[in-house]
This record gives C-alpha cells, structure tokens and sequence, in this order.
C-alpha cells in the first residue's frame, strides 16, 4: 500500500470515527473523567435521568477549573451523543 493510499486511509479514518471525533472535543479531559467516574465499570447502567443529576453534580466543581459556561449536563449529553 502506497504512502498516498495509507494517508487517505488514515484521514478517512480520522473524519469517520466517532472515538477520534471524541477525542478531538474542545473538552475531552471532562468527557473522559464524568464518563468514566460514572460509566466506566463494566456492566455499569444508569437512567439516562440519573446520569444527568450526577453530571450537574460533578459540573458544579469543574466549571471552577474548565470554561464549560451555565450549560446543564443534559446539553452536554446531547453534544456528545451527537458528536458520534
């Protein structure tokens, strides 16, 4: 495989790939700590409710440290969710 075929591969695989989107996210140090504060045990589930009181809960401490501004965790979610 060529060096050209295995970049447009690769760039392909960056523009696609919902992980590498995540990763690209303005706030990934907080996506990555709520969610695996929350979610990261395996077989862990939680109501979709229940993760957004416990994602406000969290919000309260974090926004003294990142810019997230008054958003409440639900928005977040749906960002995220919609993100890939």
């Amino acid at each position: 495989m060529s060096a050209l075929s295995q970049a447009l591969a690769f760039k392909r695989l960056v523009q696609d790939s919902a992980t590498l989107s995540l990763l690209r996210a303005d706030h990934v140090a907080v996506i990555a700590a709520v969610l695996g504060e929350h979610l990261g045990s395996p077989g862990t589930r939680l109501d979709t409710d229940e993760v957004h009181e416990r994602l406000d809960a969290d919000l309260v401490d974090l926004r003294d440290h990142f810019d997230l501004s008054d958003r409440r965790a639900k928005a977040f979610c749906d960002d995220w969710r919609n993100a890939g």
